[in-house]
């Protein structure tokens, strides 16, 4: 039963990038059949803000080459992070009021 599972039984690794790699950069590598919405901008294995996809996209295309991640990240904040043994139902309920994407902390 889904209510009983838990969010970190579904969770994949993330794909990281870093405060500095241009938003070109980031949609060149971007496999558009398995692509993540959201990268979480990481130095050192620390998280410091998430990217979304919707963010790149309200930059104009002619402007990514000269756009850094850290310029458009969301920083972090403890409401962000869902705690991996959260049931499938509180994390989406989560997800849904702070609208954010999922990523994992203790």
């Amino acid at each position: 039963m889904i209510s009983d599972r838990r969010i970190g039984d579904i969770m994949k690794p993330a794909s990281e990038i870093g405060p500095d790699l241009f938003l070109s950069d980031l949609v060149a590598r971007i496999d558009s059949r398995s692509a993540a919405t959201r990268y979480p901008v990481t130095v050192g294995k620390r998280l410091h803000g998430i990217l979304s996809l919707e963010q790149v996209r309200e930059i104009a295309p002619e402007l990514w080459p000269q756009t850094r991640a850290r310029d458009v990240m969301r920083p972090v904040d403890n409401g962000l992070f869902i705690n991996q043994k959260a049931t499938i139902p509180q994390s989406l309920n989560l997800i849904k009021k702070k609208r954010a994407g999922i990523s994992c902390g203790d």
